[in-house]
């Protein structure tokens, strides 16, 4: 009898204390998804990376470019937009690299587009150490933020 009680006992305390502990996870780590308006919320987030192409850097120099943009665009979105960073962060963190062609003047009004709409931004210039002058704007970083409204500001741009 004694051992006919435990069975019953703990298969059923055990799956108990699983689901609970999975329920606790879940909710901790998605109720952003629960609190504010609900209209802010777009689990369609992208962050777009736009290179340009007049400087003829090689693909490793783009590379270390767009990681530096990266890495700046998601520390301002944490302190700025950290609904949006943690949201972007937990589906995926979708990137997209585009080209622009007409220099440091197509990234400077990238950025002002960018701001126009409340998206954050960051351009990168190269410290000088390979390839490129220092002091070079080489990248600009627009998001992390809804696809819908950065299509808006690099919709017309081509892949690289």
């Amino acid at each position: 009898m004694h051992d006919l009680f435990k069975q019953e006992f703990i298969t059923p305390f055990l799956a108990g204390l699983l689901m609970g502990t999975g329920i606790a996870y879940g909710y901790r780590n998605f109720r952003f998804l629960l609190s504010g308006p609900s209209r802010t919320i777009s689990l369609n987030n992208k962050l777009v990376l736009v290179v340009r192409n007049d400087l003829g850097m090689s693909k490793g120099k783009i590379a270390a470019q767009c990681s530096h943009a990266s890495v700046e665009c998601y520390k301002a979105s944490i302190k700025y937009k950290p609904r949006i960073a943690k949201i972007w962060s937990v589906t995926g963190q979708k990137k997209v690299v585009l080209a622009i062609g007409n220099g440091e003047k197509g990234l400077t009004e990238l950025s002002k587009v960018a701001k126009s709409y409340k998206v954050l931004s960051c351009i990168i210039h190269d410290a000088g150490a390979t390839e490129i002058k220092s002091g070079t704007p080489t990248v600009i970083g627009i998001g992390p933020d809804s696809s819908d409204i950065i299509d808006k500001i690099t919709g017309h741009l081509k892949l690289i």
